[in-house]
Formats: structure tokens, sequence, C-alpha cells
């Protein structure tokens, strides 16, 4: 099984830092146009990458370096989250409610916590 080594931890890291960007930017010119009507998951949703893509992993990395697959099921949540908020933000900003988008989160929650589990079950091979 591939490990990540540093040089692609640091890659990642990067872009996770330019994901974070354009999300506060698209997040920021979204609200520029939406009429004075607000989300906090609109303007929140940067913090997901930066938390998730930077500041984890580093944390992560110190105890043990993740597989390919255990670092693609940890980024499909990120981005699962990311999605979910837009979403949960387009909706605000509407001004309307959907049962659905409880489904980002759950899938999110999900696809981390499998992640997670795998990252120890590598060690027991």
């Amino acid at each position: 099984m591939y490990i990540l080594d540093i040089k692609d931890i640091k890659n990642k890291r990067m872009n996770f830092l330019i994901i974070s960007t354009i999300c506060l930017i698209f997040g920021l010119i979204y609200e520029l146009f939406s009429h004075q009507v607000y989300s906090v998951f609109m303007l929140g949703a940067f913090l997901i990458p930066l938390v998730m893509g930077v500041v984890i992993p580093s944390f992560i990395c110190k105890i043990k370096m993740p597989s390919v697959a255990v670092n693609n099921l940890y980024n499909a949540s990120i981005a699962t989250f990311i999605f979910g908020s837009f979403i949960k933000g387009f909706l605000d900003i509407y001004g309307t409610t959907n049962s659905k988008i409880l489904i980002y989160p759950i899938v999110g929650i999900m696809l981390l916590l499998i992640s997670i589990i795998s990252l120890y079950v590598e060690d027991e091979r």
C-alpha cells in the first residue's frame, strides 16, 4: 500500500490553503450580491478546508503517515462538508429550508469515521 510522504502532505496542505481562499472569495462575492441577507454557513465554509485540510493533517502526520486510500476518504469527507455548507448557505440566503440537507453532515461524518478507522486498521495488517 502506497504511503504518502512529507512532500505529498505539504502539497496537499498548500492545495487546501488555495481551496480555503477560493471558498472565502466565493462566499464573500455571493454575500455581496445577496441583498443584505447573510448566512453563517456560506461565510464559514472556508474554515472547513482550512481546519480539516491544513491544521488537522499536520497533527495526524506527526503520529502516522496515512495511505492514499485513507487520504482519499478523508478528502471526500472534507468535500462533502464544504458542499453541504454551501448548499445550506444558498438555502438560508434564499429564505427556505429543506430536510434533505441533513444528508451532507451525516455522509461527511461517516466518511470521516471510516477514514479514521482505516488509518488504525492499516497498522494491524
